[in-house]
């Protein structure tokens, strides 16, 4: 039995599940029963899944909405932790590590959310993106808000304990408030300050608040650390010639 399962709600997605699984399998913490539901696809999605092989449980649900999809994941997963992942983001590479070193830290814990960033290209801009916090060293993580919105979904890790009690409760709203509202009354609610996943900007719907979008830090840029190299050869040169 894997330590954690990752439930990948999928529909059209054969653009981006590449990317998606691609970040779970480059993951630090590699203990992981991945399952992907596809729920409606009619692209290449199931294809470019079926290129894991083994490493991935592939479902295909009857219905079409990816609440019931995300609730079938969690029924199948088998791990004591359960996290999601939108089939159009990424992780940052010690996204399952830094948040299992969480619960390890603070057993009382019921569900742990981290911080997420907005951008047009998500692989790419995972390398551009300096994850020089020492695991060790991760911030502490203070009590959650209490807020849980779709698109941060994709930075939750919670206890398989929580997700049957969320499962059991028949209660009405969708998953995320069911999750949420679960992990209230059973344990506390943590949050890492940190960007530990990256959403697609044009997955967010138009006049929809996106998800805490990070300002750039130009010391970090890679685009700009090129552009700067770039400067000072030719400045060399300059002085060269004079």
């Amino acid at each position: 039995m894997a330590d954690v399962s990752v439930i990948i709600p999928a529909r059209n997605a054969g653009r981006t599940i590449g990317d998606a699984l691609g970040s779970v399998f480059t993951q630090t913490w590699r203990d992981v029963d991945v399952i992907v539901v596809d729920h409606g696809s009619s692209d290449g999605t199931a294809a470019r899944v079926a290129e894991y092989g083994r490493r991935v449980r592939y479902v295909r649900a009857t219905d079409p909405s990816q609440d019931q999809a995300i609730a079938s994941g969690l029924a199948l997963a088998t791990g004591p932790f359960v996290t999601l992942l939108r089939a159009s983001d990424v992780w940052m590479p010690r996204k399952l590590e830094r948040q299992r070193l969480c619960f390890d830290r603070f057993p009382d814990s019921s569900l742990v959310t981290a911080e997420i960033e907005l951008s047009h290209a998500p692989a790419r801009r995972v390398l551009e993106i300096p994850d020089s916090v020492p695991l060790h060293g991760t911030p502490l993580a203070l009590p959650g808000s209490g807020h849980l919105t779709e698109p941060r979904l994709s930075t939750v890790m919670i206890r398989q304990d929580v997700v049957d009690v969320a499962l059991d409760a028949g209660e009405p709203g969708s998953i995320a408030e069911r999750l949420l509202h679960a992990a209230q009354h059973h344990g506390v609610l943590r949050h890492l300050p940190l960007p530990l996943a990256i959403t697609r900007s044009s997955e967010i719907e138009p006049g929809a608040e996106p998800p805490l979008p990070r300002m750039r830090n130009l010391l970090h840029d890679t685009a700009y650390r090129r552009l700067r190299a770039s400067a000072t050869s030719v400045l060399h040169r300059v002085d060269d010639l004079w």
